[in-house]
């Protein structure tokens, strides 16, 4: 009988401090968005850049809509601002083998060891899109740095991952997050032109991501770029990887 009590108070236990757990994740993630925006991959990091990274709360902006010059909006997952510059995230989550070249226009996600696969756009480039919208709308920011970082999540796993990383570009698993962040946090600070007009852009980017309107305009746009591109097309030609989807 003690041995059934003491396994039931162990149990309760366990399940408390799982609550206590969730709910603090909750509290930290809704410090800075809501729990129904973006992905749960996106709102993952938000914790860890809180928790790991010491990142303050009021540097992170989740599911940003930035304008561009032409009228539409691209859409970028995470911002942080730091000493070092702005860090863009660009967040996927994808199982299998990922093969890709930074000079590539698409990627490939190879699945059932090679019987399955999906061609997906360069999230470099993907990134590299938002980032050139970013910067049109921080005119005197114009020279403060911004860091163009992938992550991946899920269980996946680089294959051939072929870029130059010696810049301001990373790809990398969720696991390596925390160790780029403190990377890049133990650079230099740089010389920021005007620190309200970034903190202003990025907070409106935020505010579009919460009008309907527009986010219904991005999701149709998106939706007609897929549909005229090779993205999400499926190979089934037998085993291994051919450079030539890249």
């Amino acid at each position: 009988m003690l041995i059934i009590v003491l396994v039931a108070i162990c149990f309760i236990a366990l399940i408390a401090r799982r609550i206590i757990k969730a709910k603090k994740y909750r509290e930290q993630v809704e410090s800075v968005t809501s729990l129904d925006r973006g992905t749960w991959s996106e709102r993952d990091l938000i914790p860890l850049l809180l928790n790991k990274c010491g990142i303050d709360q009021r540097a992170i902006y989740h599911d940003l809509y930035i304008r561009k010059e032409n009228g539409t909006y691209t859409q970028i997952d995470l911002a942080v601002t730091t000493p070092q510059g702005i860090i863009v995230f660009e967040v996927k989550d994808y199982s299998g083998w990922i093969f890709g070249n930074g000079n590539s226009k698409y990627w490939m996600q190879i699945l059932a060891f090679g019987e399955e696969k999906h061609q997906f756009y360069n999230p470099i480039w993907q990134n590299r899109t938002h980032i050139t919208a970013l910067r049109k709308l921080l005119p005197n920011n114009s020279d403060v740095p911004i860091f163009n970082v992938v992550v991946f999540y899920g269980n996946c796993e680089f294959k051939e991952l072929e870029y130059d990383p010696t810049g301001r570009v990373r790809v990398i698993y969720n696991t390596q997050v925390v160790e780029l962040i403190k990377h890049i946090l133990s650079l230099p600070p740089e010389e920021y032109g005007n620190k309200h007009e970034v903190a202003k852009v990025l907070a409106e980017g935020v505010r579009n991501g919460r009008d309907p309107e527009i986010r219904q305009a991005q999701i149709n746009l998106a939706a007609r770029a897929k549909a005229n591109s090779h993205e999400s097309h499926t190979y089934s030609s037998g085993w291994g990887y051919s450079r030539r989807f890249l």
